[in-house]
């Protein structure tokens, strides 16, 4: 579903908004700088025009957790127009997110804990109290992409947050897929031109969008495959060594990991034989000979496609 947006109106029409929100809500932070908000969704008015940022899923539904298909997205267009007086249909889209929450059999933890290194991203990981994981952040180095994965249950927990209904007592995987600069917006969505909330809307560019979101789930390699030798036929020590080294990279992923660092700072890797070992760690991905699927990761897989495709 599509959740936080960033819009911008250039001309001077969108200034309507201070006239049409409680006068309360709006406040002058310089001589031609207004602040102002409608619900949870933030509006700044400069010389340059007028730009609002926020989550629709929260504006529309007071929580970001439940879905929000595309036509309550539109809806939810339709009440931001009608209560701000802007016309959406001259705005221009400069970030959107699609996320998905997925109830999961086990808790986040367990499945964040798979998701490996993807070539060009930079990987964040953050843990909480106790070491268990709580969320995974790939991005750009330009940052204008981003895909993070989360706990969404501690998320509302530590927020001071209610549950929505449908999720109480469950364990809730988020996942988002961000594009959050204008020009990754065009080059992604609108074919190298800029596009519109309403634009969102549409059917095309929606699917777009949750394709965008699913393929750059598929992309992320998975660990935590279980790996095990063929008994019908001899096994050299070298084959023995590669599945004992794969074993060890898909049940402890982040010690080795840890491993490579250590022995790559200290010189006793060198870039080509880092280069080696990440084309030997894409080959393992693929090969199913000696490892067989994750159940975890079978399960979000299957989930996180219908979530992206049917809503369901």
């Amino acid at each position: 579903m599509i959740d936080t947006i960033i819009f911008k109106i250039a001309d001077g029409a969108g200034r309507v908004w201070k006239h049409n929100i409680p006068q309360a809500q709006v406040r002058r932070t310089g001589a031609d700088r207004y602040t102002g908000n409608i619900g949870n969704m933030k509006i700044l008015e400069t010389l340059d025009g007028v730009t609002v940022a926020g989550s629709v899923a929260r504006y529309l539904n007071g929580e970001n957790t439940s879905a929000l298909t595309r036509e309550t997205y539109a809806g939810a267009l339709r009440k931001l127009e009608a209560e701000t007086g802007l016309d959406l249909r001259t705005a221009i889209v400069r970030r959107v997110d699609f996320g998905a929450s997925i109830i999961t059999q086990k808790p986040p933890a367990e499945y964040l804990r798979n998701f490996g290194t993807l070539p060009k991203y930079k990987k964040g990981v953050e843990y909480g109290y106790c070491g268990g994981i709580e969320s995974v952040t790939y991005h750009t180095r330009a940052g204008a992409l981003q895909f993070c994965a989360y706990d969404k249950i501690k998320e509302i927990a530590d927020g001071g947050g209610t549950v929505p209904e449908l999720y109480a007592g469950c364990n809730v995987l988020r996942m988002e897929y961000r594009i959050i600069r204008r020009q990754g917006v065009k080059s992604k969505l609108g074919n190298g031109a800029d596009i519109t909330p309403w634009q969102l809307a549409e059917k095309e560019t929606y699917r777009n969008l949750a394709g965008l979101f699913h393929d750059f789930y598929a992309s992320i390699p998975k660990t935590g495959r279980l790996v095990f030798a063929d008994g019908g036929k001899n096994i050299t020590p070298k084959e023995l060594t590669d599945i004992l080294a794969e074993a060890f990279r898909q049940t402890a992923p982040q010690a080795y990991r840890e491993l490579l660092q250590t022995l790559f700072e200290r010189g006793r890797l060198t870039e080509k034989s880092m280069e080696r070992i990440k084309a030997q760690e894409r080959k393992n991905g693929q090969n199913y000979v000696f490892s067989d699927t994750n159940a975890l990761i079978a399960e979000l897989d299957e989930k996180a496609q219908r979530r992206a495709f049917t809503g369901a």
